[in-house]
Formats: C-alpha cells, structure tokens, sequence
C-alpha cells in the first residue's frame, strides 16, 4: 500500500465509533458544566439566606403606662428594640405624636428631627424621642381625640440599609382602657426595607 492508501476515509464503522464517543464525550461535558453552574447557584443561595438570617431587625413597639401613671398618656413610651444575630449601625429615627386629622394625618418628615444612635446590639431596646404635631399639647390633650404616633426608623448592617415604618392611634379617654391600633402605612410612610 502507498501513502495515498492510507489518507483514504476511515471504515464506516471506525467513523460510527468515533462520532459516538465525541457525542458521549460533549454530553457529559455538558452535564458536567450544568452540574457546576447549580452548584455554584446553590451555594450562592445559600449564602444570601444566611446573610439575610444575620442580618438586624429594628421592631417598633411601645410600652404600656407603668403603675402610678395615667392610664390613657397623651404619648405613647416609643420603643425601638434590635432583633436578630448582629448589630444595627447607623440607627436614626424620624417620628411624629399628633393629633389625628379627618381624613387621617399622612406623613411628613417636614420640621422632624432624627433622634439618632450610633449602633443597637441584639436585644438592645431604645426610646426615641418624637417630636410633638404643632398645636398638640401632650400634658394637656382634648378627649376623645384620636392621637396618632408615627414614623420611620432607618439602618444599616454592612450590605444594606434598611427602613421599618409604623403607626399607631389611640383616643384620649381617661374613662377607658387604653386602647392602641396599628395604622398600617397606608398614611405615606416609607416602604419596609
């Protein structure tokens, strides 16, 4: 046989093989690749939810008169309180108690001043201090008034900053228990954060 003998096509059979095992051989190479891609998703993932379990929660609550105290204040002891595993940075608070209006008081961050605190550790709790809506006399409130305590508490952890509206209204009734409602953020407020 020459030269030229052997530069001829493969057998039919010898091609069949060859195709087979390159077909074979990208296939599991895509696999392999696919299986690579979600396992770097996965721990991606996985990462994200655990910095997203780390990360602070400010809650805002209040705390019901103490013994001794009118049972129906004309303001609310605020409290802002640092919830989950690491500590809120940068904390500043904008609030505002006011007499509630028809339709209801919104929102404004007009003449507020933050009360501001450098950082709140897990477990932590504060009382900011809010401003008071002009013409509102705290010592003094009229009854049956409906008094309204809102705000926005923002702060940040290492990635992010965050924000927690609230609101709550009451009525100034000394002749009942106090009774305080949730107003949702229907009234303005930032968006939770």
């Amino acid at each position: 046989m020459s030269d030229r003998d052997h530069s001829q096509k493969a057998p039919r059979g010898i091609r069949k093989h060859i195709h087979r095992a390159t077909f074979l051989t990208l296939t599991g190479t895509a696999i392999a690749i696919v299986a690579a891609l979600t396992g770097i998703y996965t721990g991606y993932d996985a990462h994200q939810a655990r910095l997203d379990d780390e990360r602070p929660f400010l809650n805002v609550g209040f705390e019901t008169p103490a013994k001794g105290e009118p049972p129906i204040p004309g303001i609310l002891d605020i409290r802002t309180k640092a919830e989950g595993k690491s500590p809120a940075k940068d904390v500043s608070v904008l609030c505002v108690i006011a007499l509630d209006t028809v339709p209801p008081r919104d929102w404004s961050t007009s003449g507020l001043s933050a009360d501001t605190f450098p950082f709140l550790l897990p477990g932590q709790w504060v009382k900011p201090k809010c401003s008071l809506g002009a013409g509102y006399d705290p010592k003094n409130p009229p009854i049956n008034a409906t008094i309204v305590a809102m705000g926005s508490v923002q702060y940040e952890d290492t990635r992010k900053q965050y924000s927690t509206p609230f609101c709550f209204t009451w009525t100034f009734d000394p002749n009942k228990n106090l009774d305080v409602h949730a107003c949702g953020t229907s009234r303005g407020l930032p968006d939770v954060k």
